[in-house]
């Protein structure tokens, strides 16, 4: 069960990490809804997720076993 949930958390964060660097600019852009309106912080922050997504995604899929901890604060964040 836990290697299932691995698989498909490593899968969603990978996919949203790809999503945010094909079109960095849109993903930018609706960081507006967290409060984030300045362009440059903007741009920072989605490639700081993009990196963080596709870190923790590489980290799941390789079974590291904080990764799982890691992905919950993520979204829980994400969530906040």
């Amino acid at each position: 069960m836990g290697t299932a949930v691995s698989v498909w958390l490593a899968l969603i964060l990978g996919a949203g990490g790809a999503l945010k660097a094909y079109r960095p600019d849109q993903a930018a852009a609706a960081l507006t809804t967290y409060g984030i309106t300045n362009a440059r912080a903007q741009r920072v922050t989605v490639w700081a997720l993009i990196g963080i997504e596709l870190a923790l995604a590489a980290a799941l899929a390789a079974g590291v076993p904080w990764a799982a901890a890691a992905t919950a604060g993520l979204l829980g964040s994400f969530t906040l």
